[in-house]
């Protein structure tokens, strides 16, 4: 019976060594773990760091050089594929008019109205600022370039030949184009849709036929002829 205490007084003096054993020595009872402290530390390192740089332009109409190359959007070679980036900054543009007469009937026996052909040219650059076409992607302007007037010296017009040639687009997609054109008072307006020939050039074409009453022959109205109308533009590098 008299051993009774001393276990427990022995067993009371292991489970106190133990405690302290477990106790960092904090007086709160707190404990601190070195290895703990150490994993928090290193996480927030990794979050300060820095993500990498893209390899490829990411945005080609932000206006921002992701890749950090040196050039941005369109100009970098990432972005050829995109469409946008495929639309031109230059181009040549032709007008033709082709006339083909017809015969006028007249008491005396008529007349043959004579054949003739009128083709502008012109070398367009893009044009950005006052005057340009807001509801097109891009506005193209240049020096009109008379390559023959013939029309114009059989009818007797004393009005000149456009000097600036303007013209605008609007990028449908890869097939299609819509031209818009600019009046002599500046505003702009659609005029019609394009669409790009076997030679890789993009056109329209409408034929006319033109009529007009001949005081010295009749009074009624009489075909003229057929007016053969193209204008056409290429892409230039």
């Amino acid at each position: 019976m008299t051993r009774t205490p001393f276990l427990m007084a022995t067993l009371g003096l292991l489970l106190a060594g133990t405690a302290c054993d477990g106790d960092s020595g904090d007086k709160d009872g707190t404990t601190t773990d070195d290895t703990n402290t150490s994993t928090t530390d290193d996480t927030s390192d990794t979050e300060d760091t820095e993500p990498p740089i893209p390899t490829n332009e990411t945005d080609c109409n932000d206006g921002v050089d992701e890749d950090e190359d040196g050039v941005t959007d369109c100009e970098d070679d990432d972005c050829a594929a995109e469409f946008r980036c495929t639309w031109p900054t230059s181009l040549t543009h032709r007008t033709q008019a082709d006339f083909e007469g017809s015969r006028i009937s007249c008491w005396f026996g008529g007349y043959d109205v004579p054949d003739c052909q009128t083709i502008l040219s012109a070398s367009l650059t893009e044009f950005e600022g006052e005057g340009d076409c807001d509801a097109c992607d891009k506005t193209f302007s240049g020096p009109f370039i008379v390559d023959r007037d013939e029309c114009s010296e059989l009818t007797g017009s004393e009005e000149p030949p456009p000097t600036t040639a303007w013209f605008g687009f609007r990028f449908v997609s890869p097939q299609e184009r819509v031209l818009y054109a600019r009046d002599e008072s500046g505003v702009w307006s659609e005029a019609v849709s394009m669409s790009q020939d076997n030679e890789g050039r993009w056109t329209w074409q409408y034929d006319e036929t033109l009529r007009d009453r001949i005081d010295e022959c009749s009074s009624d109205t009489q075909d003229l002829g057929v007016l053969h109308f193209t204008i056409s533009f290429n892409d230039t590098p």
